[in-house]
C-alpha cells in the first residue's frame, strides 16, 4: 500500500487538498482489504497444474495494476468533491466518514468499469 498512499498524496497535492495522512491510511487500508480477497484468487490459480506460478503471478500483477488505477481514479473523485468544499462536517472539519464512504463507492464503480472492460476483450 505504500505506492498507493504516495499516489493518493500526490493526487491530493495536484488538487491543492491537504488531507490527514491517517485518514488516507485508513481509507487505503479498507481498500487493501478488498484487494486481498482478489489476490487470493490469483494465488489459488497457482495451485492449478499447468497454469502454475507464472499464470497466477501474471493475474496478481494485472489485478494489482488495475486496482491501483482504480484507487487513483476514486481518490481523484474525492479530491474534486473536497475542492468544491463538500465533505465537511458540522464544525467545518473534514468528515472522514463521508470521505471514506465516497471513496469506497467510487472505488466500487471503478472496479466495475474494469470488470466490464475485461469482459469486452
Amino acid at each position: 500500500m505504500p505506492i498507493q498512499l504516495g499516489m493518493m498524496a500526490r493526487i491530493s497535492a495536484i488538487y491543492g487538498i491537504e488531507v490527514d495522512k491517517a485518514a488516507m491510511a485508513s481509507i487505503a487500508a479498507t481498500a487493501a482489504a478488498t484487494q486481498a480477497g482478489r489476490t487470493v484468487a490469483g494465488n489459488l490459480l497457482k495451485l492449478v497444474p499447468g497454469f502454475g506460478t507464472v499464470g497466477g503471478g501474471a493475474i496478481n500483477a494485472t489485478v494489482a495494476a488495475g486496482f491501483t488505477g482504480a484507487i487513483g481514479a476514486a481518490w481523484s473523485a474525492v479530491c474534486v468533491k473536497l475542492g468544491e468544499g463538500k465533505l465537511r462536517g458540522v464544525n467545518g472539519a473534514l468528515d472522514t466518514e463521508s470521505i471514506r464512504s465516497l471513496f469506497l463507492d467510487e472505488l466500487k464503480n471503478q472496479v466495475s468499469k474494469l470488470k466490464l472492460h475485461a469482459k469486452e476483450k
